[in-house]
C-alpha cells in the first residue's frame, strides 16, 4: 500500500509540472516582441498595431491582409492587449526598447473570424465581374506583375498603418499590399503591382502621401517617407 501511495504521489508531483508549460504554449502564439525607439503613446500604439497584424497572419494567413476591414481592425490593437511590459534592447540594437505585448486569444480568434468571413463574401461578390472582364479582354490574365518589397517611415501612431494600407490600396496600379515586418519607426511591406514598379511608384507619390526616400533600408527594394 506504501509503495501504491507513493506511486498516486509521483504521479500527481509529475501533473503538476507538466500542465503549466502546456497551458503557457496555447497562449505562447498571441504574443509579439516589436522593437520601439522610445515608451511615448505613438510608438506603442504603432507597435500594437504592427504586433496585431503580425498575430492576425499567424492566426489566418497572410491572405486576411485583403479583408475591407483590416486595417480598421489594426486601428483596435489596443482595446485587444492583455498585457505588455518594455525591456531594454541588447547593447548596439538600432532601436534601445522591445515592446512584449501579450493579446487575448479569444479576442484575437474571433476578429480573425470575422475578418476571414469578410474576405470570403469578398471574394464570392468578385467572382461574377472578374469573369465577364477577362470575357471582354482576352488578353487581361496575362498582364504583367512585378513584386516589390517596400520600406515606408516614419510611422508615429497607432492610425499610420492602417492610413498607410488604405493610400496604397486605393491606387488602382496595386493590386495588393500587405505588412511583412517592422523596426521602430518603420514597416516593411510587401507590394503586388499590376504593371512595372517603376511604373507605379510616380503613380504612389502623386498622391502626395508618400514620397521617395534618398537613403535605402536594407532588405528593400524601395525606400519611401511617409508623408501622411
Amino acid at each position: 500500500m506504501r509503495i501504491r501511495s507513493l506511486l498516486i504521489l509521483a504521479l500527481a508531483l509529475v501533473c503538476a509540472v507538466v500542465v503549466p508549460p502546456r497551458a503557457h504554449a496555447q497562449n505562447a502564439g498571441y504574443g509579439v516582441t516589436v522593437p520601439v525607439s522610445d515608451t511615448s503613446d505613438a510608438q506603442r500604439d504603432h507597435a500594437f498595431a504592427v504586433a496585431l497584424g503580425d498575430v492576425l497572419t499567424r492566426t489566418a494567413g497572410a491572405s486576411i491582409t485583403g479583408a475591407s476591414g483590416y486595417t480598421d481592425a489594426l486601428g483596435t490593437a489596443s482595446s485587444l492587449v492583455q498585457n505588455y511590459r518594455y525591456l531594454r534592447a541588447a547593447a548596439g540594437a538600432s532601436r534601445p526598447f522591445l515592446l512584449q505585448v501579450q493579446f487575448d486569444p479569444a479576442a484575437v480568434q474571433e476578429l480573425a473570424g470575422s475578418l476571414q468571413k469578410q474576405l470570403a463574401a469578398q471574394n464570392a461578390s468578385a467572382v461574377a465581374p472578374t469573369s465577364a472582364a477577362s470575357a471582354a479582354m482576352p488578353g487581361a490574365s496575362a498582364m504583367s506583375r512585378q513584386d516589390a518589397t517596400l520600406w515606408v517611415a516614419p510611422m508615429q501612431s497607432g492610425l499610420d498603418l492602417p492610413q498607410l494600407l488604405s493610400v496604397l490600396r486605393a491606387n488602382p496600379q496595386v493590386a495588393s499590399v500587405e505588412p511583412i515586418g517592422a523596426d521602430g519607426d518603420g514597416v516593411m511591406l510587401r507590394l503586388h503591382a499590376r504593371s512595372a514598379i517603376s511604373t507605379v511608384l510616380p503613380s504612389l507619390q502623386a498622391s502626395g502621401h508618400l514620397q521617395r526616400d534618398a537613403v535605402d533600408h536594407p532588405g528593400a527594394d524601395v525606400s519611401l517617407r511617409w508623408l501622411r
